[in-house]
């Protein structure tokens, strides 16, 4: 079922939100039936459940189910998974900051042991640490290639999207394009390459940062949205947060 051609989900009484599995996406980690689980499940159809760390269970007040992170907690979605290992993608995330902090890592592919590969989003204050904490992407492929996007806002629900084709870099917050630029290089990945949501994992302490706040309805796709299709997803979702 396309999440772009009709409603993927539906409300079911006294358990929120029931989400259909999407096979557009190589991973899709919508709100758990059971709030008391530690594992995630890909709706895809790829197998990259997510292994729950620290990160506890919440609820919207319109009754989605989402993950609400203290800086300290992560969600493991394995080592090496090929399905994840894109130069040509989209991330999708809904994210609530609930505070400033140098670095908050929303999602992440990148080299287990060294900051040298693959890609990461996050939410992070510019180099001179005196600025608003900004959308921020970094694509490592051989060269490390910083940029940023737009001031977030905290406290309230937003939805964010990164998408790179090759070196084509854009970033979007909500359905404005923040962020349309080119990186160094296309990311590259060493066999080493660990999937993570709502941390880093790299040993380099300033990417190993967790995120602080809630995030929901973590998507990858293995392709470029467009601005309509992006419009068409805020649209739909929109009411599960308030907005």
């Amino acid at each position: 079922m396309s999440i772009l051609a009709e409603p993927y989900f539906r409300v079911r009484k006294n358990n929120g939100v029931l989400f259909e599995p999407d096979v557009n996406t190589v991973l899709w980690l919508p709100g758990q039936d059971d709030a008391y689980s530690s594992i995630i499940r890909d709706r895809s159809g790829k197998g990259n459940d997510g292994t729950i760390t620290g990160a506890t269970w919440a609820r919207t007040g319109q009754g989605l189910w989402y993950l609400s992170f203290d800086g300290d907690d992560n969600v493991d979605c394995g080592l090496n998974v090929a399905s994840l290992e894109l130069t040509t993608l989209s991330v999708l995330c809904w994210i609530n900051p609930t505070t400033s902090a140098d670095h908050k890592t929303i999602f992440n592919v990148a080299d287990n042991a060294v900051v040298a590969s693959g890609f990461t989003c996050a939410v992070r204050q510019n180099d001179d640490g005196t600025n608003p904490d900004e959308l921020y992407t970094v694509v490592w492929s051989g060269a490390t290639t910083l940029k940023y996007g737009s001031v977030v806002t905290y406290g309230t629900w937003q939805m964010v999207t990164m998408t790179l084709a090759g070196t084509a870099l854009k970033l979007y917050q909500n359905i404005t394009n923040t962020l349309d630029d080119t990186v160094a290089g296309v990311p590259i990945f060493t066999g080493d390459n660990r999937v993570v949501y709502g941390s880093g994992w790299a040993s380099t302490p300033a990417y190993n940062v967790g995120f602080l706040g809630g995030l929901a309805l973590p998507r990858v796709f293995p392709r470029i949205l467009t601005l309509s299709e992006i419009t068409n997803i805020y649209n739909q979702e929109r009411h599960l947060f308030g907005v």
